[in-house]
């Protein structure tokens, strides 16, 4: 890996030693680069540089919302705090495994960044991941890791959303815990990560006093649930836990429905939600209808600003900025100290408009359901077991 993002930056770095572009607009629609190149000389010992490492083409939705919740941090404090003026250097890439890394340690060697955000896809993550420990800078990651994330941490790495395993366990718990539907009936996708999901979910699930009272696994790509969820009834299930994703969700949804298990057996997890075509009940970082002074705020500000409302991208981006705010402010700014930035981050605490946020870690998930009901809020959940000593500023996983 360290061997490709090494040949990726040499030719990177070939292509544009010249400069380093910086988008014009933070936010909204996609623009391209400016030619002009953001030189040491432009800036000061009081600007901290921010580069923010996304992916245009079908990433692009996803990028600019992520770009826009920074913008509109960043916006409320006249992009300033604790005496640095904020400086944001955006690059967008095409989304490949190593092409943020490769941005990420030519910015680095350039000297124009302090610190990164990004990526903005699953792909980049291991290698960025890498690559900011390399050069020593923090990043805050605005997307989810995948249950086979490392388990080892790395002190410059904030994760602002937690990886698919830990939010599969808090779904079990949070399921198990409800007083009716104690009794799921589990389909596993043919995939390792999902293997890890279905695992978290049920030790969490039987913790909180529910029974697993059926476990089926689903190999193929384009599978038939048809047969499998005819067993349902058989086993007297009320849950059903199954995550899948893309097209064989909806296939399963659709299935589901068709035998009129909608009305008896509810759905939680992956395979849940409008994506899928399905009512049932999922845990998500961001709920646009969680009832707090800050997420008020947040969605008022987020309308008026950019004229659509926000997304949970848009969310993360907003976090990342507010971090690096409070950060800069307990500090007065002065970001040299032992530890540098990557200690002030893991020390940050504030409220957002997805809940409490220490250390970068989230500390609540929204459970939401109901296609037709438009995600209504139906409950929060926090993690319960405190982070293990090698964890760094990461809460253990489930």
């Amino acid at each position: 890996m360290r061997r490709l993002i090494c040949a990726a930056v040499v030719a990177w770095l070939a292509a544009t030693v010249s400069g380093i572009a910086v988008s014009p607009s933070l936010a909204g629609e996609r623009k391209p680069h400016s030619a002009k190149a953001l030189s040491h000389q432009a800036l000061t010992r009081q600007d901290l540089r921010i580069g923010l490492l996304l992916a245009g083409g079908p990433h692009a939705a996803v990028a600019d919302d992520i770009a826009a919740g920074l913008d509109l941090a960043l916006a409320e404090t006249n992009r300033a705090a604790g005496g640095r003026h904020l400086v944001v250097v955006r690059e967008d890439g095409n989304g490949g495994p190593t092409d943020s890394a490769a941005r990420a340690q030519a910015l680095a060697a350039a000297g124009a960044v302090d610190i990164l955000i990004g990526p903005a896809t699953r792909t980049e993550l291991p290698a960025l991941r890498e690559a900011a420990a390399e050069v020593q800078l923090p990043l805050i990651v605005p997307v989810a890791e995948g249950a086979l994330a490392p388990q080892r941490c790395s002190p410059y790495v904030f994760n602002l959303v937690p990886a698919d395993d830990r939010v599969a366990g808090l779904v079990g718990a949070w399921a198990g815990r409800r007083p009716a539907g104690k009794h799921a009936y589990v389909l596993v996708p043919n995939d390792k990560a999902a293997r890890a999901n279905v695992a978290a979910f049920e030790r969490q699930f039987e913790a909180a006093g529910g029974e697993i009272v059926g476990e089926e696994s689903v190999s193929g790509s384009d599978p038939e649930f048809s047969a499998y969820l005819a067993k349902l009834r058989l086993v007297g299930a009320d849950t059903m836990y199954a995550p899948f994703t893309g097209a064989p969700a909806k296939a399963l949804a659709s299935d589901f429905k068709s035998l009129g298990l909608d009305n008896h057996v509810t759905v939680v997890g992956a395979a849940a939600g409008p994506a899928a075509g399905s009512d049932g009940i999922r845990a998500v970082d961001y709920a646009p209808g969680l009832d707090t002074p800050e997420n008020q705020h947040f969605r008022t500000a987020f309308e008026k600003r950019f004229g659509r409302p926000p997304s949970p991208e848009a969310a993360r981006g907003y976090d990342a900025g507010r971090m690096i705010i409070e950060a800069l402010r307990t500090a007065h700014g002065q970001v040299e100290q032992d530890g540098g930035l990557s200690a002030l981050l893991a020390q940050v605490s504030f409220t957002g408009p997805r809940g409490p946020v220490r250390g970068g870690i989230l500390e609540q998930l929204a459970i939401v359901g109901g296609e037709s009901a438009g995600d209504k809020l139906l409950g929060r959940i926090a993690p319960t077991s405190p982070a293990p000593a090698d964890s760094c500023h990461a809460p253990a996983r489930s």
